[in-house]
């Protein structure tokens, strides 16, 4: 009687473990994910570029670089201790991205002034050959990356 009992039971436990592999290999594989770094930062904006229309002053804003190779991510804050991002993330396949930002060194005095701080990233090639605009996340918002890259 307790070996049937056992029996059953492990025949139980199997029947869930093999539904659970065969539930893993019908499940969709997650995406990878592409981590680019900047190439450049400064104060100011992208030589030639502007904020996009509609968006109003002080804000912060993506922009293609006028070579169409970069993507600047213009934010505003004080000019004595800016945001700066430090790593686009783009998930392959999707036309978006989010941006980390490193937060300002308040460890000296900060002035209370809004100037626009670039960082520059190399533009993913998938961006620059795909012909939609681009969703990119950052803290303040979702910005909107308007095709141009590659023209």
């Amino acid at each position: 009687m307790i070996d049937r009992q056992r029996r059953r039971r492990f025949a139980g436990v199997a029947c869930v473990g093999v539904v659970a592999v065969v539930l893993m290999g019908c499940a969709a594989p997650s995406p990878t994910s592409q981590e680019i770094r900047p190439v450049e930062d400064f104060a100011g904006v992208p030589d030639g570029t502007y904020a996009p229309p509609g968006t109003e002053p002080g804000t912060d804003y993506a922009v293609w670089t006028t070579d169409g190779k970069h993507i600047g991510i213009v934010l505003f804050g004080s000019s004595s201790c800016p945001e700066r991002a430090t790593k686009m993330t783009v998930p392959e396949g999707f036309l978006e991205s989010t941006v980390a930002l490193a937060p300002p060194d308040r460890s000296k005095t900060c002035t209370t002034d809004s100037a626009p701080h670039t960082t520059l990233f190399d533009a993913p090639e998938f961006f620059r050959a795909n012909g939609s605009d681009v969703m990119i996340g950052l803290l303040s918002g979702k910005v909107v990356l308007s095709h141009g890259g590659g023209n």
